[in-house]
């Protein structure tokens, strides 16, 4: 299996300003530190990432590394939508706990898409430190 995230451009529906400030491609630079500096939103309602995978893949996988060094209980009610376009994302992943530190999600069959978009429902920060998506390509 191959990292498609990797080194992908990312956007965020807002990005906290604290020095050292984070950048959105923080999110899939291969770094799987989970302490600050993390990509991370201001608080806001449905915060969100968006991946784009610059190609459509058949995704078989998605790990997340949780910040824990501040805060790993923010990364809850989360959502991950896959699709080829914005307006045709499907859910394919609900989680409403706390994610602990990291994060596995394996699709029986694979899940096919261009964009990965992962988000909280409710009012939140969305932190995150890495999002690894794979594929067998």
């Amino acid at each position: 299996m191959t990292n498609v995230a990797l080194n992908k451009p990312v956007t965020m529906s807002s990005m906290h300003q604290y020095p050292p400030t984070p950048t959105p491609e923080m999110l899939t630079d291969g770094n799987r530190s989970d302490v600050y500096p993390c990509p991370h939103s201001e608080l806001e309602t449905n915060p969100e990432a968006i991946i784009d995978l610059e190609q459509t893949y058949g995704i078989t996988g998605i790990y997340i590394v949780n910040r824990v060094d501040c805060c790993p209980q923010r990364l809850h009610d989360l959502i991950i939508q896959i699709g080829d376009t914005l307006a045709d994302l499907k859910t394919v992943f609900n989680h409403t706990s706390p994610i602990g530190d990291t994060c596995t999600i394996l699709f029986g069959a694979p899940q096919h898409g261009r964009y990965v978009k992962l988000y909280i429902e409710g009012t939140e920060y969305l932190t995150i430190c890495e999002v690894e998506v794979y594929s067998d390509l």
